[in-house]
């Protein structure tokens, strides 16, 4: 584990522009084949799927849905794998429960890493510094539910991911489950 860790902060190195900076937030999900002892943010397989596939991250799958629903089933296996060896060293939170209640969701996901909370957390788009992430617009505004079940107004499109993911019930099982 320590040597996979080594690997990936010396990969990651050259990017980070605060040598004060103690914590990296990594929100790039095939990151999770190499990083999964930090955390996990779980969210509805299709408001998943469906960011990723608005976001354009650069990688194949994000640019096919059938392809983004395969990715996701990928990752949620290897996730599902990682937690089920590692359990309470990976700290799982439910992203509809975080954009519900930032302020008691980010308390417990810092406790986790042994961090203090300070309310800056559950206010970012107050905050300033550097932002490189996919979503920067985001980050920009209060926190806020509006992308939850966002996946619905588009169901029908959303056709080949949802088979790929393994259809409804795949993913209803695996929404409640996390």
């Amino acid at each position: 584990m320590h040597s996979a860790a080594r690997f990936y902060f010396e990969a990651i190195a050259p990017r980070i522009h605060d040598d004060k900076a103690s914590r990296i937030v990594d929100k790039m999900p095939v990151k999770h084949l190499f990083a999964p002892l930090i955390a996990l943010m779980r969210r509805h397989p299709l408001d998943f799927g469906l960011s990723c596939f608005q976001a354009g991250f650069g990688y194949g799958y994000a640019s096919d849905l059938a392809d983004t629903g395969r990715a996701h089933r990928v990752f949620a296996d290897i996730m599902d794998r990682w937690h089920a060896l590692l359990g309470s060293r990976i700290h799982a939170v439910r992203y509809e429960k975080l954009v519900s209640n930032p302020a008691d969701e980010i308390a417990r996901r810092l406790e986790h890493c042994g961090m203090a909370f300070h309310p800056d957390c559950a206010a970012p788009g107050e905050q300033g510094g550097l932002i490189k992430t996919a979503s920067v617009t985001q980050v920009c505004r209060p926190i806020s539910d509006r992308s939850v079940g966002r996946w619905k107004r588009c169901e029908d499109e959303l056709a080949p991911m949802i088979e790929a993911m393994g259809g409804m019930d795949w993913i209803q099982r695996h929404h409640h489950a996390g």
